[in-house]
């Protein structure tokens, strides 16, 4: 005998073995037994939910020998109906039956009385499919059909289904099945088949099967054929190529820290593995959309993937969580449109750690060094050499292979950080470049009145996001508005402390601290040259950090100086890093007093 699969082997004989749709059952059943029949029902619903099964038991229940309502399951309509062959009961698949002869040709068989049972019943399944001339055609006979003709029409799209169709039929709505009942009812199967079985792996497949019924049958009977006697977590997964949750956790945590390196191969060993980086997309979705409910209401019974100890451990802000799941939902539209789903998920996982507030400023090679508890010192720069001939950051005798770690290791304790200072010393004889205003006007080069802003061209800010110190950075974000809020209003630094408040730490490196500003006045109060020492005193007294200037950036000009630095990084060609030189006085000047020392050369020459 052929082998039959397990979802048509185990279709429900009774409303009883209906899996979900509680609601449903109840309501056909107490039509039944009030002999309350219309004459036309609609169901609608997700694939695999039971639509059909409840057509044909609803028809066996009409034509049952014992009486309408009875399901005795042994008299010839009962047994007809179950093998599909009884005569009076009709199944239509409209999408191969679409247009309006087939139609037609109904309507001349409804007017003909029944064979065998009590009533003729027309399931007509994916009606939605069938065409408009079709529809108005079945009007008339589906409004007013003999009294012994029943219409069931099944679909999945209720919404393309004419008004005039729905509004002449009992409509009931099928729900996606519970993963608990997926999970009961394949245990069921299980049992009777004589297969032993792993409740993770059928929690596994309930997961998969998003509700749908035929779908967990047709898996299961997948992983029966693949395991053999016992279907195992580990055979599912390998299957499947499915990843533990443990491990999409720890994707998510590396994502958290902006870890592209370690997420990117973290997915490149397990795609090697035969994973599906479309359905860890999804369980993606899935995490974030549990951590931002769980987050918000902290109740357990409101989570769909994660178990609630899961949900505890995975700390991601909310702000990150919208943020990230945004982006996920976003990328995955793109999967239809590629041709390779691995490179559409690096390109998500891009997206991610671009997401996170400026950890895409943390170069691989970034180092530190650290000796003898000493300070990082500059090698000083020879005044009479051009800024772009600068000597490096790091002091090329100290670079021995013994002495350089990673940045920011997490086991590093708080009491050996080390500051990083770099003292900013007046460079002369030196063309600065074009520079871009703060607030996104882009000028020649032109001297500056004493009360001028600073203005920074955006190779300066690339420079400095270069040498963000993220550690650091992040202290700062934290502890930001509080302490902004102790400066008291006596204070000098009162006013700067006010103006500073609406602005957002976006990076800190070496003696100097970015911050991103939604409004062009505090951009330029803040970068007057006046205020650079208030701006070191404030930094000090707040954080202790001796010689650090603030700038303020104009948000939306900080958006384009990182969207270029994610473009150089993309394809390789972020500049080097240069010591961070901070204007302290005004051009002018400087530039009134070299024409000086030349007229005081032609003097001594004439």
């Amino acid at each position: 005998m052929a082998y039959r699969a397990l979802y048509r082997t185990y279709r429900p004989k009774t409303f009883d073995e209906i899996v979900g749709q509680k609601a449903v059952v109840k309501t056909l059943k107490n039509a039944l037994r009030e002999n309350k029949i219309a004459h036309a029902y609609l169901f609608s619903g997700p694939r695999g939910t039971g639509k059909t099964s409840m057509a044909r038991l609803f028809a066996k229940a009409l034509n049952c020998s014992e009486g309408v309502g009875e399901e005795c399951n042994h008299c010839e309509n009962c047994l007809d109906i179950l093998a599909g062959k009884h005569p009076d009961v009709y199944e239509i698949d409209a999408a191969s039956n679409s247009g309006v002869d087939n139609v037609r040709n109904l309507i001349e068989q409804v007017s003909f009385a029944p064979i065998l049972g009590r009533y003729k019943i027309y399931i007509i399944d994916e009606v939605h499919s069938m065409t408009g001339a079709a529809f108005n055609a079945l009007l008339k006979t589906l409004e007013e059909p003999p009294a012994n003709v029943v219409f069931i029409l099944a679909t999945t799209e209720p919404n393309e289904v004419l008004p005039t169709i729905l509004s002449r039929v009992q409509r009931f709505d099928f729900s996606k099945v519970s993963d608990e009942d997926l999970i009961f009812n394949m245990k069921n199967i299980l049992e009777k088949e004589g297969i032993d079985y792993e409740i993770e792996a059928l929690k596994s497949i309930a997961r998969m099967s998003q509700g749908g019924v035929r779908d967990s049958l047709s898996l299961l009977d997948q992983a029966i054929s693949y395991s053999g006697e016992k279907v195992t977590s580990e055979d599912i997964d390998t299957l499947f190529g499915l990843l533990k949750i443990e491990d999409e956790l720890a994707l998510v945590r590396n994502v958290h820290n902006g870890n592209l390196k370690e997420a990117i191969r973290f997915v490149k060993d397990k795609y090697a593995l035969g994973a599906d980086v479309l359905r860890l997309h999804d369980d993606l979705i899935n995490i974030y959309k549990d951590l931002l409910i769980f987050g918000v209401t902290r109740d357990p019974s409101l989570l769909s993937y994660l178990a609630p100890e899961e949900a505890l451990r995975t700390v991601v802000p909310p702000s990150e969580i919208r943020a990230n799941l945004g982006t996920l939902i976003k990328e995955r539209r793109n999967y239809s449109s590629t041709l390779n789903a691995f490179d559409q998920f690096e390109m998500t996982m891009l997206s991610l750690i671009n997401t996170q507030d400026d950890s895409f400023m943390q170069p691989q090679e970034q180092i530190y060094i650290q000796k003898q508890e000493e300070p990082l010192k500059v090698e000083e720069i020879k005044q009479e050499e051009p800024a772009v001939k600068q000597e490096p950051l790091i002091q090329e005798e100290t670079k021995k292979e013994n002495e350089i770690k990673p940045l920011f290791e997490e086991e590093k304790k708080e009491e050996t950080k080390q500051e990083v200072k770099i003292e900013p010393k007046p460079v002369e004889n030196v063309q600065p470049t074009p520079l871009v205003r703060i607030n996104s006007q882009i000028e020649d080069f032109a001297p500056l009145n004493e009360d001028e802003s600073l203005r920074l061209s955006e190779d300066e800010i690339i420079n400095i996001m270069l040498q963000g110190l993220k550690e650091e950075k992040n202290y700062i974000k934290e502890n930001w508005d509080a302490r902004l809020a102790t400066i008291p209003s006596s204070s000098e630094l009162y006013y700067l402390a006010n103006e500073l408040r609406t602005a957002i730490p976006y990076v800190y490196a070496p003696n100097v601290l970015l911050v991103s500003s939604f409004s062009k006045g505090t951009t330029s109060s803040v970068n007057k040259f006046t205020s650079q020492e208030l701006t070191k005193k404030l930094m000090k007294e707040l954080f202790n950090r001796d010689n650090v200037v603030i700038i303020s950036i104009y948000k939306v000009d900080l958006m384009n100086c990182v969207t270029k630095f994610k473009n150089l990084m993309q394809v390789n060609k972020l500049p080097n890093r240069r010591p961070i030189v901070i204007p302290t006085s005004n051009v002018k000047e400087e530039k009134k007093e070299e024409l000086t020392n030349a007229e005081k050369f032609l003097n001594g020459l004439l």
